[in-house]
């Protein structure tokens, strides 16, 4: 959904009064948010059932999610990473994506997208996750360089992930309190 029909509620634990995720974003495989964010939330631009996600309302992975991107600013700075990890990663989320610093608007998303899936000769999609959102001609597309990318995972492995279809996906992690951090430099 976009826009006006992007809402707080369908990222929001179905457990917390107005929370729906397990409708929407949890029943997928992959959620993926491009708008404006700060350390620990993402804001939409509706009040349904208010504008900011932040950290301690998601729990993702007790339904389907095993991947979720924040294309938004500052939202997995370092000084929130661990608050993140602690909530978004109760159920069997395996990697939560996104920026430390504030990206440069551009094709971001659409990039990333076609380093993940392999479409054909020429293509050279079809990478895991990690390598398509820090790879030039993908997540890091259109940046200053020196701009820094944030994954948190669950476990080491689960930086090997490729989008279903694509190549291997780790088993689903069981959450121990302890996370991986993976950063990058574009």
């Amino acid at each position: 959904f976009a826009n006006s029909f992007a809402w707080e509620s369908d990222w929001k634990r179905t457990s917390l009064p107005g929370g729906d995720d397990a409708t929407f974003a949890d029943a997928k495989d992959f959620g993926y948010f491009c708008g404006h964010g700060n350390a620990g939330f993402v804001r939409f631009t509706t009040n349904h059932t208010d504008q900011f996600l932040v950290a301690t309302d998601t729990g993702f992975g007790d339904v389907d999610l095993e991947w979720v991107t924040f294309d938004s600013s500052i939202t997995l700075h370092s000084s929130v990473a661990d608050i993140w990890h602690n909530n978004a990663f109760t159920g069997r989320l395996h990697l939560l994506i996104g920026w430390h610093d504030s990206p440069l608007d551009g094709d971001t998303g659409g990039e990333f997208a076609d380093d993940l899936i392999y479409w054909g000769f020429p293509d050279a999609g079809g990478d895991t996750i990690l390598v398509s959102w820090f790879a030039s001609d993908g997540g890091c597309t259109d940046q200053d360089s020196g701009t820094t990318q944030r994954i948190i995972g669950e476990e080491f492995i689960n930086g090997l992930d490729h989008v279903h279809g694509q190549g291997s996906v780790s088993a689903d992690p069981v959450f121990d309190n302890t996370a991986v951090f993976f950063t990058h430099d574009c």
